[in-house]
């Protein structure tokens, strides 16, 4: 994908979202919503359990309630940080994040991620 001349430096955003399980097999670790008018191209996002090893992390969008999958790891180690460079487009209302599966409760589960928000008009061609 092109993307429009008008995406600048100072558009880079890099979040860092921490977690702490809340005792749920299944936690979400979501970065914030997508503002109106506006889209974030997401570049990177890593993500890691520090405590130990799960079932499965599932990187990908939530949208009203529903979680979109886009790229998913198996049965990943603890303490180890896992990374997509898979580019994913999040628009305004949606959030883009990992499903984690099989966490523990008291987990510290860290996400990163990495990318531009954007003028919807303006930003891709």
């Amino acid at each position: 994908m092109k993307y429009g001349t008008n995406i600048k430096l100072q558009d880079f955003l890099r979040r860092q979202i921490t977690l702490t399980a809340a005792g749920s097999d299944t936690e979400y670790i979501l970065d914030k919503s997508v503002p109106m008018g506006k889209a974030f191209i997401v570049q990177r996002m890593s993500i890691e359990n520090k405590t130990g090893p799960y079932t499965s992390a599932r990187f990908g969008v939530m949208k009203t309630s529903s979680f979109y999958p886009m790229e998913e790891v198996k049965n990943p180690n603890g303490e180890t940080v896992y990374i997509t460079n898979e580019e994913i487009i999040v628009t305004e209302g949606e959030e883009v994040g990992v499903e984690m599966v099989g966490v523990s409760s008291g987990d510290e589960i860290n996400l990163i991620v990495e990318g531009f928000l954007v003028d919807r008009e303006t930003g891709a061609e």
